[in-house]
């Protein structure tokens, strides 16, 4: 899992195959006691759990090599 200051969240769920989904959300006030979000699917295979990293609302992650990018909203 990864956690911006910005108000973001990232995680990673496995499933049966052994590989992971990839999900992410911005984080917005839900009223006088919690946060609200909707989380969207970003990737899946064979993410490498500790490459995830925020900067700002904008996350990063690798999967086989290559640097993916995706702006929370």
């Amino acid at each position: 899992m990864a956690l911006s200051p910005d108000g973001a969240v990232a995680w990673l769920q496995g499933d049966a195959g052994g590989g992971a989904t990839l999900l992410g959300t911005a984080l917005h006030p839900g009223g006088a006691t919690g946060l609200s979000g909707s989380p969207q699917q970003l990737d899946t295979g064979a993410i490498d759990p500790k490459s995830l990293r925020f900067i700002g609302l904008t996350l990063s992650w690798s999967k086989s090599g290559q640097t993916f990018t995706q702006t929370m909203h």
